[in-house]
Parts: structure tokens; C-alpha cells; sequence
């Protein structure tokens, strides 16, 4: 059973996809799992691979999407990178953020290099 949450997470990570696209980034996955959490989308830009989280929401009323990036949440997505970087034996890459704010069009915000450890 998928959740109005889900379904808006869901939203949100195809817009930010198509985003991504537009820019000229090549998708290489999403929702990628493993036993520590999961990647938004992973993605290449041409120069580096970018793991890229998601945050959405339905409208600009509610708090700001990245407000909801905790620490602990960097801290696992950081792991969670690393461990895809060394399976694919990848040496350059970064951790994005990207917003969606939905409405009669959606808000994009993109912050390359959001954290680091």
C-alpha cells in the first residue's frame, strides 16, 4: 500500500529526474538500496558521479524541504555513498540536494556539494 507520502516523494523524485536530465546529467539509477539506506538518484554529469537526495513538498506553506536533511540523515547518506563508490570502484564524486516544491508548477532547488563528512 503506497502512502500520500510516498506518492508525493514518488512526484518529487521524477521531477527532480527530468530536472537532472534537462541539465544534462545521466541517470544511472534510482532508489538504490542497501542494508545502511537508500540513494535518491544516482547520476553522472559528465565529470563526476553525483548521489543526489530528494526532498519534497506540496507547497511552499509547509517547512522548507531541506529543513528535513538531518544530521543523522547526512551521516547515513555519506555511508550509504561511500559503500556504492567503492563496490563501483568510483573515485570523483559528490552528494547533491535537490528540493521539489509542488504546485501548478514545480520548484526546483539543486545545491551541489551539499555535505560532505
Amino acid at each position: 500500500m503506497t502512502t500520500s507520502k510516498q506518492q508525493v516523494g514518488k512526484l518529487g523524485e521524477d521531477v527532480a529526474v527530468d530536472y537532472l536530465l534537462g541539465q544534462g546529467y545521466r541517470i544511472i539509477t534510482t532508489n538504490w538500496r542497501c542494508k545502511w539506506g537508500e540513494i535518491d538518484i544516482i547520476a553522472h554529469d559528465g565529470r563526476e558521479w553525483v548521489f543526489i537526495e530528494v526532498k519534497t513538498r506540496r507547497s511552499i506553506h509547509d517547512n522548507t524541504p531541506f529543513e528535513n536533511i538531518t544530521p543523522a540523515k547526512m551521516h547515513r547518506l555519506i555511508k550509504v555513498a561511500y559503500m556504492y563508490a567503492h563496490s563501483q570502484q568510483i573515485h570523483s564524486w559528490r552528494i547533491d540536494a535537490i528540493a521539489v516544491i509542488l504546485g501548478k508548477s514545480a520548484h526546483i532547488e539543486h545545491i551541489q556539494n551539499a555535505f560532505t563528512d
